[in-house]
């Protein structure tokens, strides 16, 4: 995943490297993954949260995403 995250644009990559650290201070359960092209972390194999690259998605920024698998809306992920 690291190497996929150095090889994104310099404004991508900096949420992309962000999301680890994240990651591993909240939900350390979570096993990270290549999705797409994009990385991402998952639970039982499905894609939980993900950085959203600005270039991929023809967005002027690049966010976080999360799937509903996130189960963002029971206040736990």
């Amino acid at each position: 995943m690291l190497a996929k995250i150095a090889e994104m644009e310099q404004e991508d990559r900096a949420l992309a490297e962000g999301l680890p650290a994240v990651v591993q201070a909240h939900a350390l359960e979570l096993d990270p993954r290549i999705r797409y092209g994009i990385s991402a972390y998952a639970r039982d194999g499905k894609p939980v949260v993900f950085s959203q690259g600005a270039e991929t998605f023809g967005s002027r920024y690049a966010t976080p995403g999360f799937s509903v698998e996130a189960r963002l809306d029971d206040g736990e992920m």
